[in-house]
């Protein structure tokens, strides 16, 4: 657990592991508190003395993706009921159970049909807030922000032509 869920070695796993088992307790990482209480939750969701974690989900699609966030476990999956649609869930970590369910939805450009988010879009979490933002590129880049504990839509707005969402240079406020 402390490799997958820390990037700990085996051998510094083993010391806190001890360490907790010897004082009941031990520093496994050093951070803010919301991805504390996110590395919390994981941590529980193994349980008590365990390597195995207490839920697993099937995703539909080998292009599923999964991300962290201070809303929870979000799963980037295919819409089950809408086959090529991509259905974005925040799942609880401790428990696995649905926080909330979203296919982001971009209003159609000159009263064209509505754009949803497919696999080559892509979702990224705003750090220190519950908030997931979406990009979808089919016909333009247009950029969707909801809460992920509730999946309520925050705001839509289209981005420059030729825009675009990644890790390494969004800027979402």
């Amino acid at each position: 657990m402390m490799q997958k869920l820390f990037n700990h070695q085996k051998e510094r796993g083993f010391q806190i592991a001890d360490e907790v088992h010897r004082q009941g307790k031990a520093i496994v990482l050093t951070t803010t508190m919301e991805h504390a209480e996110l590395k919390r939750d994981q941590v529980h969701a193994y349980g008590t003395a365990s390597a195995t974690p207490r839920w697993t989900r099937r995703l539909e699609s080998p292009s599923a993706r999964v991300v962290e966030s201070d809303a929870g476990v979000v799963v980037s999956d295919q819409d089950p009921a809408k086959p090529g649609t991509q259905l974005i869930t925040v799942l609880d970590p401790a428990s696995g159970a649905p926080r909330s369910a979203l296919s982001p939805t971009c209003p159609g450009r000159d009263g064209g049909f509505p754009t949803t988010m497919n696999f080559a879009d892509s979702v990224l979490a705003v750090p220190g807030s519950p908030d997931l933002v979406g990009s979808i590129s089919f016909g333009g880049t247009c950029l969707v922000r909801w809460d992920g504990t509730t999946g309520q839509v925050r705001w839509t707005t289209t981005a420059e032509a030729g825009g675009s969402l990644d890790d390494d240079d969004a800027l979402i406020t």
